[in-house]
Protein backbone atom coordinates (compact mmCIF):
# COMPACT_ATOMS: atom_id res chain seq x y z
CA UNK A 1 0.00 0.00 0.00
CA UNK A 2 1.52 3.12 -1.26
CA UNK A 3 1.96 6.07 1.49
CA UNK A 4 1.25 9.39 0.76
CA UNK A 5 1.30 12.83 3.42
CA UNK A 6 -2.11 14.48 3.59
CA UNK A 7 -3.29 17.40 2.56
CA UNK A 8 -4.47 18.26 5.69
CA UNK A 9 -3.62 18.52 9.55
CA UNK A 10 -6.26 16.66 10.69
CA UNK A 11 -7.92 13.43 9.62
CA UNK A 12 -11.13 11.57 10.78
CA UNK A 13 -10.18 9.72 14.33
CA UNK A 14 -6.23 11.27 13.60
CA UNK A 15 -3.88 13.98 13.23
CA UNK A 16 -2.78 13.50 9.20
CA UNK A 17 0.54 12.71 8.23
CA UNK A 18 1.90 16.71 7.58
CA UNK A 19 4.33 16.49 5.12
CA UNK A 20 8.13 17.75 5.56
CA UNK A 21 8.88 21.43 4.31
CA UNK A 22 12.18 19.78 2.93
CA UNK A 23 12.20 17.01 0.22
CA UNK A 24 12.91 13.83 2.18
CA UNK A 25 15.87 13.25 -0.02
CA UNK A 26 17.90 16.21 1.66
CA UNK A 27 20.59 15.92 3.64
CA UNK A 28 20.14 16.74 7.66
CA UNK A 29 23.31 19.47 8.79
CA UNK A 30 25.38 18.44 11.63
CA UNK A 31 24.25 21.23 13.99
CA UNK A 32 24.51 21.94 17.72
CA UNK A 33 22.93 25.24 19.29
CA UNK A 34 24.30 27.50 21.72
CA UNK A 35 21.76 27.31 24.93
CA UNK A 36 19.98 29.69 27.01
CA UNK A 37 17.94 29.44 30.32
CA UNK A 38 15.00 31.77 31.15
CA UNK A 39 12.71 31.13 34.40
CA UNK A 40 9.44 29.19 34.00
CA UNK A 41 7.37 31.57 35.10
CA UNK A 42 8.18 33.90 31.46
CA UNK A 43 6.19 31.46 30.32
CA UNK A 44 2.30 33.00 31.25
CA UNK A 45 3.54 36.47 30.06
CA UNK A 46 4.78 34.30 26.86
CA UNK A 47 2.01 32.65 25.65
CA UNK A 48 -0.20 35.70 26.33
CA UNK A 49 2.31 37.59 23.80
CA UNK A 50 2.34 34.44 20.89
CA UNK A 51 -1.51 33.78 21.33
CA UNK A 52 -3.66 36.68 22.85
CA UNK A 53 -6.88 35.17 21.93
CA UNK A 54 -9.77 37.41 22.44
CA UNK A 55 -13.51 37.56 21.16
CA UNK A 56 -16.44 39.74 21.31
CA UNK A 57 -18.87 36.85 21.32
CA UNK A 58 -21.53 36.92 23.73
CA UNK A 59 -23.25 33.32 23.35
CA UNK A 60 -21.64 30.00 23.60
CA UNK A 61 -22.89 29.40 20.16
CA UNK A 62 -21.12 32.21 18.57
CA UNK A 63 -17.81 31.56 20.06
CA UNK A 64 -17.62 27.72 18.89
CA UNK A 65 -18.75 29.19 15.38
CA UNK A 66 -15.61 31.15 15.28
CA UNK A 67 -13.17 30.09 12.74
CA UNK A 68 -10.14 31.11 15.10
CA UNK A 69 -11.13 28.93 17.81
CA UNK A 70 -13.02 25.84 16.04
CA UNK A 71 -12.06 23.73 12.84
CA UNK A 72 -13.28 21.07 11.04
CA UNK A 73 -17.36 21.32 10.31
CA UNK A 74 -19.65 24.35 11.72
CA UNK A 75 -22.88 21.95 11.43
CA UNK A 76 -21.12 19.43 13.64
CA UNK A 77 -19.67 22.01 16.07
CA UNK A 78 -23.52 23.42 16.30
CA UNK A 79 -25.11 19.72 16.71
CA UNK A 80 -22.83 18.99 19.57
CA UNK A 81 -23.09 22.26 21.00
CA UNK A 82 -26.80 21.61 21.13
CA UNK A 83 -26.67 18.10 22.53
CA UNK A 84 -23.70 19.07 25.19
CA UNK A 85 -25.57 22.26 26.60
CA UNK A 86 -29.05 20.66 26.67
CA UNK A 87 -30.32 20.42 30.39
CA UNK A 88 -27.29 22.55 31.60
CA UNK A 89 -28.48 25.64 32.67
CA UNK A 90 -25.56 27.21 33.82
CA UNK A 91 -22.34 24.85 33.61
CA UNK A 92 -20.64 23.26 31.12
CA UNK A 93 -17.70 20.92 31.03
CA UNK A 94 -15.93 20.11 27.93
CA UNK A 95 -14.25 16.68 27.26
CA UNK A 96 -10.51 16.80 25.31
CA UNK A 97 -8.80 13.67 24.09
CA UNK A 98 -5.10 14.86 23.61
CA UNK A 99 -1.65 15.79 25.03
CA UNK A 100 0.19 11.97 24.27
CA UNK A 101 3.55 11.85 25.33
CA UNK A 102 5.91 13.55 22.77
CA UNK A 103 6.53 11.47 19.79
CA UNK A 104 9.64 9.62 19.86
CA UNK A 105 11.27 10.51 16.25
CA UNK A 106 14.42 12.68 16.26
CA UNK A 107 13.42 14.14 12.65
CA UNK A 108 10.46 15.30 14.17
CA UNK A 109 11.50 16.35 17.48
CA UNK A 110 14.85 16.34 17.85
CA UNK A 111 15.04 13.79 21.44
CA UNK A 112 13.52 16.33 23.24
CA UNK A 113 11.06 14.37 25.51
CA UNK A 114 9.43 16.33 27.75
CA UNK A 115 6.12 18.80 26.86
CA UNK A 116 7.60 22.05 25.70
CA UNK A 117 6.02 25.49 24.79
CA UNK A 118 3.76 23.46 22.25
CA UNK A 119 2.23 22.08 24.99
CA UNK A 120 2.26 25.23 26.84
CA UNK A 121 0.60 27.08 24.44
CA UNK A 122 -2.04 24.86 23.81
CA UNK A 123 -2.92 24.74 27.20
CA UNK A 124 -2.97 28.30 27.47
CA UNK A 125 -5.43 28.41 25.08
CA UNK A 126 -7.67 26.16 26.79
CA UNK A 127 -7.50 28.08 29.72
CA UNK A 128 -8.38 31.10 27.67
CA UNK A 129 -11.05 29.00 25.54
CA UNK A 130 -12.54 28.31 29.30
CA UNK A 131 -12.00 32.22 30.79
CA UNK A 132 -13.91 33.89 27.62
CA UNK A 133 -16.58 31.60 27.96
CA UNK A 134 -17.11 31.91 31.39
CA UNK A 135 -16.79 35.72 31.13
CA UNK A 136 -18.52 36.78 28.40
CA UNK A 137 -21.26 34.18 28.27
CA UNK A 138 -23.99 32.94 30.15
CA UNK A 139 -22.15 29.61 30.92
CA UNK A 140 -19.48 28.92 33.17
CA UNK A 141 -16.97 26.66 31.05
CA UNK A 142 -14.44 24.28 32.40
CA UNK A 143 -12.50 21.48 29.91
CA UNK A 144 -11.02 18.11 31.58
CA UNK A 145 -8.71 16.92 29.11
CA UNK A 146 -8.56 13.26 28.73
CA UNK A 147 -4.41 12.85 28.38
CA UNK A 148 -3.85 10.00 26.43
CA UNK A 149 -0.38 9.02 27.71
CA UNK A 150 -1.53 5.58 29.25
CA UNK A 151 -3.68 4.33 26.43
CA UNK A 152 -0.89 5.33 23.53
CA UNK A 153 1.82 3.98 25.72
CA UNK A 154 0.84 -0.04 25.01
CA UNK A 155 0.44 1.48 20.63
CA UNK A 156 3.47 2.93 21.09
CA UNK A 157 5.60 1.91 23.54
CA UNK A 158 6.23 4.23 25.63
CA UNK A 159 7.23 3.34 29.39
CA UNK A 160 5.32 4.36 32.44
CA UNK A 161 8.17 6.93 33.60
CA UNK A 162 7.55 8.81 30.20
CA UNK A 163 4.10 8.52 30.86
CA UNK A 164 4.31 9.75 34.23
CA UNK A 165 7.08 12.48 33.33
CA UNK A 166 4.59 14.33 30.74
CA UNK A 167 1.66 14.36 33.36
CA UNK A 168 4.38 16.27 35.82
CA UNK A 169 5.34 18.64 33.29
CA UNK A 170 1.69 19.31 31.95
CA UNK A 171 0.49 19.83 35.47
CA UNK A 172 3.29 22.28 36.35
CA UNK A 173 2.42 24.38 32.86
CA UNK A 174 -1.18 24.43 33.77
CA UNK A 175 -0.63 25.72 37.23
CA UNK A 176 2.16 28.44 36.29
CA UNK A 177 -0.12 29.30 33.48
CA UNK A 178 -3.25 30.32 36.40
CA UNK A 179 -5.76 27.25 35.25
CA UNK A 180 -5.72 24.70 37.97
CA UNK A 181 -9.40 25.39 38.59
CA UNK A 182 -10.47 25.52 35.03
CA UNK A 183 -8.81 22.71 32.99
CA UNK A 184 -8.35 19.74 34.69
CA UNK A 185 -6.14 16.66 33.28
CA UNK A 186 -7.31 12.84 33.50
CA UNK A 187 -6.68 9.71 32.44
CA UNK A 188 -8.17 8.46 29.25
CA UNK A 189 -7.36 4.94 30.03
CA UNK A 190 -8.88 5.11 33.61
CA UNK A 191 -12.58 6.06 31.04
CA UNK A 192 -11.56 3.45 28.51
CA UNK A 193 -11.15 0.36 31.08
CA UNK A 194 -11.32 -0.66 34.72
CA UNK A 195 -8.14 -1.18 34.82
CA UNK A 196 -4.24 -1.16 33.13
CA UNK A 197 -4.15 -4.95 32.70
CA UNK A 198 -7.69 -5.28 31.35
CA UNK A 199 -7.02 -2.06 29.20
CA UNK A 200 -4.26 -3.92 27.76
CA UNK A 201 -5.74 -6.86 27.31
CA UNK A 202 -8.66 -5.60 25.29
CA UNK A 203 -5.93 -3.72 23.15
CA UNK A 204 -3.79 -6.47 21.86
CA UNK A 205 -6.90 -8.56 21.96
CA UNK A 206 -8.26 -6.17 19.24
CA UNK A 207 -5.31 -5.39 17.31
CA UNK A 208 -4.88 -9.08 17.08
CA UNK A 209 -8.69 -10.03 15.47
CA UNK A 210 -7.59 -6.40 13.00
CA UNK A 211 -4.83 -8.26 11.79
CA UNK A 212 -6.77 -11.13 11.18
CA UNK A 213 -9.27 -9.34 9.12
CA UNK A 214 -6.86 -6.55 7.43
CA UNK A 215 -9.06 -7.08 4.39
CA UNK A 216 -11.96 -5.96 6.25
CA UNK A 217 -10.21 -2.81 7.68
CA UNK A 218 -8.08 -1.66 4.14
CA UNK A 219 -10.12 2.12 4.54
CA UNK A 220 -8.96 2.59 8.05
CA UNK A 221 -5.73 1.04 7.20
CA UNK A 222 -4.96 3.37 4.31
CA UNK A 223 -6.48 6.30 6.59
CA UNK A 224 -3.38 5.75 9.04
CA UNK A 225 -0.42 3.48 8.13
CA UNK A 226 1.55 7.04 6.51
CA UNK A 227 0.48 9.04 10.21
CA UNK A 228 1.88 5.80 12.06
CA UNK A 229 4.98 5.59 9.25
CA UNK A 230 6.48 8.92 11.46
CA UNK A 231 5.25 7.94 14.40
CA UNK A 232 7.29 4.71 14.97
CA UNK A 233 9.87 5.18 17.96
CA UNK A 234 13.19 5.46 16.73
CA UNK A 235 15.12 7.28 19.45
CA UNK A 236 17.19 4.60 19.72
CA UNK A 237 18.12 5.34 16.37
CA UNK A 238 20.48 8.20 14.91
CA UNK A 239 19.42 11.20 13.29
CA UNK A 240 20.19 9.85 10.21
CA UNK A 241 19.10 6.73 10.91
CA UNK A 242 15.69 7.84 11.81
CA UNK A 243 15.55 10.17 8.76
CA UNK A 244 16.26 6.98 6.53
CA UNK A 245 13.59 4.65 7.92
CA UNK A 246 10.95 7.34 7.68
CA UNK A 247 12.08 8.32 4.16
CA UNK A 248 12.10 4.37 3.26
CA UNK A 249 8.20 4.08 4.13
CA UNK A 250 7.66 6.44 1.85
CA UNK A 251 9.36 5.43 -1.43
CA UNK A 252 8.99 2.02 -0.67
CA UNK A 253 12.55 0.62 0.08
CA UNK A 254 11.47 -0.35 4.01
CA UNK A 255 12.60 -4.04 4.78
CA UNK A 256 9.72 -6.68 5.76
CA UNK A 257 10.98 -6.11 9.19
CA UNK A 258 9.89 -2.77 9.42
CA UNK A 259 6.76 -3.08 7.10
CA UNK A 260 5.86 -5.57 10.16
CA UNK A 261 6.73 -2.90 12.56
CA UNK A 262 4.41 -0.47 10.83
CA UNK A 263 1.56 -2.63 10.08
CA UNK A 264 1.33 -3.85 13.67
CA UNK A 265 1.61 -0.81 15.27
CA UNK A 266 -1.27 0.43 13.12
CA UNK A 267 -3.17 -2.55 14.12
CA UNK A 268 -3.06 -1.55 17.83
CA UNK A 269 -3.86 2.30 16.75
CA UNK A 270 -7.04 0.92 15.02
CA UNK A 271 -8.22 -1.27 17.96
CA UNK A 272 -7.73 1.97 20.26
CA UNK A 273 -9.92 3.90 18.47
CA UNK A 274 -12.07 1.10 18.22
CA UNK A 275 -11.98 0.53 22.30
CA UNK A 276 -13.62 4.27 22.43
CA UNK A 277 -16.47 3.63 20.68
CA UNK A 278 -17.38 0.62 23.48
CA UNK A 279 -19.82 1.23 26.21
CA UNK A 280 -18.25 1.47 28.72
CA UNK A 281 -16.84 4.72 27.31
CA UNK A 282 -19.79 6.16 26.17
CA UNK A 283 -21.76 5.52 29.03
CA UNK A 284 -18.31 7.85 31.22
CA UNK A 285 -18.47 10.63 28.41
CA UNK A 286 -21.81 11.30 26.83
CA UNK A 287 -22.35 14.56 30.11
CA UNK A 288 -19.78 16.08 28.73
CA UNK A 289 -19.36 18.44 25.65
CA UNK A 290 -17.22 16.50 23.53
CA UNK A 291 -14.09 18.35 22.16
CA UNK A 292 -11.38 17.03 19.14
CA UNK A 293 -8.31 18.22 17.77
CA UNK A 294 -9.76 15.99 14.63
CA UNK A 295 -12.87 16.96 13.68
CA UNK A 296 -15.76 14.94 12.98
CA UNK A 297 -19.20 14.37 13.82
CA UNK A 298 -20.43 14.41 17.20
CA UNK A 299 -17.17 16.75 18.50
CA UNK A 300 -16.21 20.21 18.49
CA UNK A 301 -12.96 20.67 16.29
CA UNK A 302 -10.64 23.41 18.63
CA UNK A 303 -7.32 24.51 17.10
CA UNK A 304 -4.48 23.35 19.38
CA UNK A 305 -2.63 27.08 19.51
CA UNK A 306 -3.04 29.99 16.36
CA UNK A 307 -4.30 28.94 13.40
CA UNK A 308 -0.70 29.03 11.07
CA UNK A 309 0.45 26.11 13.26
CA UNK A 310 -0.43 23.22 11.26
CA UNK A 311 1.51 20.51 13.21
CA UNK A 312 0.27 19.31 16.51
CA UNK A 313 2.27 20.00 19.56
CA UNK A 314 3.53 16.45 20.28
CA UNK A 315 4.60 16.06 16.56
CA UNK A 316 7.08 19.08 16.25
CA UNK A 317 9.58 21.64 18.13
CA UNK A 318 8.09 24.94 18.76
CA UNK A 319 10.02 27.72 17.24
CA UNK A 320 9.86 31.47 18.49
CA UNK A 321 11.22 33.87 15.53
CA UNK A 322 11.63 37.37 16.81
CA UNK A 323 12.38 40.69 14.20
CA UNK A 324 11.65 44.03 14.68
CA UNK A 325 11.13 42.87 18.55
CA UNK A 326 7.92 41.05 17.85
CA UNK A 327 7.55 37.08 18.25
CA UNK A 328 6.20 34.68 16.12
CA UNK A 329 5.15 31.39 17.03
CA UNK A 330 5.64 28.21 15.05
CA UNK A 331 5.96 24.19 15.27
CA UNK A 332 8.14 22.73 13.08
CA UNK A 333 9.54 19.14 12.52
CA UNK A 334 13.21 19.10 13.51
CA UNK A 335 14.51 18.30 10.70
CA UNK A 336 12.87 21.27 8.68
CA UNK A 337 14.01 23.55 11.34
CA UNK A 338 17.79 22.20 10.16
CA UNK A 339 17.42 22.99 7.34
CA UNK A 340 15.22 26.44 7.22
CA UNK A 341 18.05 27.85 9.53
CA UNK A 342 20.57 27.10 8.01
CA UNK A 343 21.90 30.51 7.70
CA UNK A 344 20.37 31.97 11.15
CA UNK A 345 21.78 31.28 14.30
CA UNK A 346 19.20 29.67 16.57
CA UNK A 347 19.24 29.62 19.90
CA UNK A 348 17.87 26.89 22.09
CA UNK A 349 15.94 28.07 25.32
CA UNK A 350 15.51 26.04 28.62
CA UNK A 351 14.61 26.45 31.67
CA UNK A 352 16.11 27.18 34.87
CA UNK A 353 16.65 23.12 35.58
CA UNK A 354 17.83 22.60 31.77
CA UNK A 355 14.24 21.32 30.28
CA UNK A 356 14.05 22.17 26.46
CA UNK A 357 11.37 25.08 26.10
CA UNK A 358 11.90 26.24 22.26
CA UNK A 359 14.68 27.09 19.65
CA UNK A 360 14.57 31.41 19.43
CA UNK A 361 15.87 32.69 15.81
CA UNK A 362 16.33 36.45 15.77
CA UNK A 363 16.26 37.97 12.40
Amino acid sequence: MKLLFSRNRVLASISGAVPFENPLSSLIPNRAFPKKKISSDRLKTLCEELDPLTNKHSSISSFFQDSSIVIGSKKYAENELKRGVRGNKKNVVGLLLSFPFKCRVPIKTGYHSLPDLGECMFIHRLGKICTEISTKTDFKFKIIVAEETDALAPVFGASRHDCKATRLRLNKYRDLLGYKSSVKFSSLMALMSHSRSQYEKGLFAQAERIKANSTKHKKQLKRVLSTIAISLPTNNLSLKESHQLVASFFNNSSTALEKKQLYDTSFKYLAFNELLTEKIYVSKTSRYLRLSVCPKKGRIGIRPTISKVKILPHHGVPVVRIKNNQRKFQIEYYFDFLLNTLNESPIEVCDEDGNFLYYEVEH
